[in-house]
Protein backbone atom coordinates (compact mmCIF):
# COMPACT_ATOMS: atom_id res chain seq x y z
CA UNK A 1 0.00 0.00 0.00
CA UNK A 2 1.09 3.87 -1.23
CA UNK A 3 1.75 5.79 1.47
CA UNK A 4 -0.50 9.28 1.59
CA UNK A 5 2.55 11.37 0.33
CA UNK A 6 3.04 8.68 -3.01
CA UNK A 7 -0.56 8.52 -3.91
CA UNK A 8 -1.36 12.35 -3.16
CA UNK A 9 1.61 13.41 -5.29
CA UNK A 10 0.58 10.98 -8.41
CA UNK A 11 -2.78 11.80 -8.68
CA UNK A 12 -1.98 15.03 -8.26
CA UNK A 13 0.58 14.78 -11.16
CA UNK A 14 3.31 17.03 -9.17
CA UNK A 15 5.88 14.95 -7.86
CA UNK A 16 8.83 17.30 -9.18
CA UNK A 17 6.91 20.46 -7.89
CA UNK A 18 6.24 18.98 -4.11
CA UNK A 19 9.97 17.68 -4.40
CA UNK A 20 11.41 21.12 -5.32
CA UNK A 21 9.05 23.06 -2.56
CA UNK A 22 10.36 20.61 0.42
CA UNK A 23 14.18 20.92 -1.43
CA UNK A 24 13.21 25.37 -1.01
CA UNK A 25 11.79 24.83 2.78
CA UNK A 26 14.71 22.69 4.14
CA UNK A 27 17.37 25.79 2.16
CA UNK A 28 15.67 27.87 3.98
CA UNK A 29 15.23 26.27 7.57
CA UNK A 30 18.95 25.22 6.97
CA UNK A 31 20.21 28.72 6.24
CA UNK A 32 17.79 30.35 9.17
CA UNK A 33 19.41 27.84 11.53
CA UNK A 34 23.29 28.80 10.31
CA UNK A 35 22.01 32.71 10.92
CA UNK A 36 20.39 31.90 14.54
CA UNK A 37 24.04 30.05 15.00
CA UNK A 38 25.57 32.48 14.01
CA UNK A 39 23.42 35.69 16.09
CA UNK A 40 24.14 33.72 18.94
CA UNK A 41 27.73 33.03 18.62
CA UNK A 42 28.23 37.08 17.60
CA UNK A 43 26.07 38.06 20.94
CA UNK A 44 28.49 35.86 22.95
CA UNK A 45 31.30 37.17 21.71
CA UNK A 46 30.36 40.68 22.01
CA UNK A 47 30.83 41.15 18.06
CA UNK A 48 28.10 43.91 17.65
CA UNK A 49 29.17 44.45 13.53
CA UNK A 50 28.41 41.25 12.84
CA UNK A 51 24.92 41.59 15.03
CA UNK A 52 24.44 44.64 13.44
CA UNK A 53 24.96 42.82 10.12
CA UNK A 54 22.60 39.60 10.51
CA UNK A 55 20.16 42.09 11.88
CA UNK A 56 20.13 44.03 9.16
CA UNK A 57 19.52 41.15 6.47
CA UNK A 58 16.55 40.21 8.24
CA UNK A 59 16.76 38.12 10.93
CA UNK A 60 14.83 38.19 13.60
CA UNK A 61 16.44 39.53 17.37
CA UNK A 62 14.84 37.09 19.16
CA UNK A 63 15.90 34.13 17.00
CA UNK A 64 16.57 31.51 18.95
CA UNK A 65 18.06 28.03 19.70
CA UNK A 66 16.35 25.41 22.01
CA UNK A 67 14.91 28.80 23.25
CA UNK A 68 18.28 30.39 24.20
CA UNK A 69 18.41 33.72 22.72
CA UNK A 70 20.97 36.62 21.96
CA UNK A 71 19.74 38.80 23.93
CA UNK A 72 20.12 36.37 26.94
CA UNK A 73 23.86 35.13 25.53
CA UNK A 74 25.23 38.94 25.44
CA UNK A 75 23.64 39.69 28.72
CA UNK A 76 25.65 36.89 30.36
CA UNK A 77 28.92 37.93 28.65
CA UNK A 78 28.29 41.54 29.50
CA UNK A 79 28.57 42.31 26.54
CA UNK A 80 26.10 45.81 26.85
CA UNK A 81 26.56 47.32 23.59
CA UNK A 82 25.19 44.15 21.79
CA UNK A 83 22.73 44.54 24.18
CA UNK A 84 21.57 47.92 23.39
CA UNK A 85 21.17 46.99 19.93
CA UNK A 86 19.16 43.75 20.64
CA UNK A 87 16.93 45.84 22.63
CA UNK A 88 16.57 48.42 20.04
CA UNK A 89 16.16 45.68 17.56
CA UNK A 90 12.88 44.55 19.51
CA UNK A 91 14.40 41.55 21.13
CA UNK A 92 12.17 40.09 23.95
CA UNK A 93 13.51 41.48 27.13
CA UNK A 94 11.66 39.01 29.35
CA UNK A 95 12.29 35.53 27.12
CA UNK A 96 12.87 33.19 29.65
CA UNK A 97 15.24 30.20 28.58
CA UNK A 98 16.29 26.53 30.58
CA UNK A 99 14.47 26.59 34.08
CA UNK A 100 12.82 30.21 33.16
CA UNK A 101 16.17 32.08 33.15
CA UNK A 102 15.85 35.35 31.78
CA UNK A 103 18.82 37.76 30.36
CA UNK A 104 17.88 40.25 33.48
CA UNK A 105 18.94 37.22 35.76
CA UNK A 106 22.34 36.43 34.18
CA UNK A 107 23.28 39.45 33.67
CA UNK A 108 22.70 39.99 37.50
CA UNK A 109 24.31 36.45 38.39
CA UNK A 110 27.49 37.51 36.91
CA UNK A 111 27.78 41.21 37.44
CA UNK A 112 27.34 43.14 34.64
CA UNK A 113 26.01 45.84 36.41
CA UNK A 114 25.52 48.15 32.58
CA UNK A 115 24.02 45.22 31.16
CA UNK A 116 21.54 44.95 34.04
CA UNK A 117 20.72 48.70 33.96
CA UNK A 118 19.77 48.68 30.21
CA UNK A 119 17.40 45.29 30.67
CA UNK A 120 15.55 47.31 33.49
CA UNK A 121 15.34 50.66 31.32
CA UNK A 122 14.19 48.62 28.84
CA UNK A 123 11.32 47.02 30.88
CA UNK A 124 12.57 43.82 31.83
CA UNK A 125 10.54 42.00 34.97
CA UNK A 126 12.74 42.83 38.17
CA UNK A 127 10.76 40.28 39.98
CA UNK A 128 11.24 37.46 37.62
CA UNK A 129 11.06 33.97 39.04
CA UNK A 130 12.97 31.40 38.30
CA UNK A 131 11.64 27.29 38.81
CA UNK A 132 13.21 27.15 41.93
CA UNK A 133 12.43 30.79 42.96
CA UNK A 134 15.81 32.58 42.65
CA UNK A 135 15.43 36.54 40.88
CA UNK A 136 17.95 38.56 39.74
CA UNK A 137 18.24 40.21 43.26
CA UNK A 138 18.92 36.72 44.73
CA UNK A 139 21.64 36.06 42.26
CA UNK A 140 23.44 39.41 42.40
CA UNK A 141 23.33 38.91 46.22
CA UNK A 142 24.74 35.37 46.24
CA UNK A 143 27.56 36.89 43.98
CA UNK A 144 28.20 40.03 46.07
CA UNK A 145 27.32 42.14 43.55
CA UNK A 146 26.47 45.31 45.03
CA UNK A 147 26.27 47.45 41.60
CA UNK A 148 23.82 45.30 40.70
CA UNK A 149 21.90 44.72 43.91
CA UNK A 150 21.65 48.57 43.88
CA UNK A 151 20.14 48.63 40.58
CA UNK A 152 17.49 45.92 41.18
CA UNK A 153 16.70 47.60 45.13
CA UNK A 154 15.84 51.02 43.25
CA UNK A 155 13.78 49.39 40.26
CA UNK A 156 11.46 47.79 42.79
CA UNK A 157 13.13 44.43 43.58
CA UNK A 158 11.32 42.37 46.57
CA UNK A 159 12.70 39.63 48.63
CA UNK A 160 15.41 39.26 50.80
CA UNK A 161 18.81 38.07 51.14
CA UNK A 162 21.54 38.89 53.22
CA UNK A 163 23.03 41.17 51.09
CA UNK A 164 19.88 43.60 50.67
CA UNK A 165 19.12 43.59 54.12
CA UNK A 166 22.86 44.32 55.04
CA UNK A 167 22.52 47.25 52.46
CA UNK A 168 19.04 48.22 53.68
CA UNK A 169 20.37 48.48 57.12
CA UNK A 170 23.11 50.86 56.31
CA UNK A 171 25.62 48.61 56.21
CA UNK A 172 28.11 49.38 53.09
CA UNK A 173 30.68 46.93 51.01
CA UNK A 174 34.07 48.21 52.36
CA UNK A 175 36.08 50.64 49.49
CA UNK A 176 38.69 48.48 47.47
CA UNK A 177 41.17 50.83 48.62
CA UNK A 178 40.91 50.18 52.42
CA UNK A 179 43.09 47.32 54.10
CA UNK A 180 41.68 44.23 55.15
CA UNK A 181 41.41 43.57 58.45
CA UNK A 182 43.93 41.03 59.35
CA UNK A 183 42.20 37.53 60.69
CA UNK A 184 44.29 35.16 62.59
CA UNK A 185 45.08 31.78 60.66
CA UNK A 186 43.58 28.74 62.40
CA UNK A 187 46.65 26.92 63.38
CA UNK A 188 46.16 23.04 62.66
CA UNK A 189 47.55 19.92 64.19
CA UNK A 190 49.21 17.58 61.98
CA UNK A 191 46.52 14.78 62.91
CA UNK A 192 44.03 16.37 64.87
CA UNK A 193 41.60 19.57 64.88
CA UNK A 194 42.21 23.13 64.50
CA UNK A 195 43.09 24.29 67.50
Amino acid sequence: MANLDDSFCSEAGEDDQLSDLCDDFADVFIDDFQDTEELLKAAAQGNRAKIESLLSMGLAADARNQSITALIEAAKNGHSECVEVLLKAGADVNHPYGCDWTALIEAARKGHTECVDLLLKSGANVNWADQAGSTALIEASRGGHTGCVDLLVESGATGSSSLTEAKTGGHRSPPSTEKPVDQPVPRRHPTGPTI
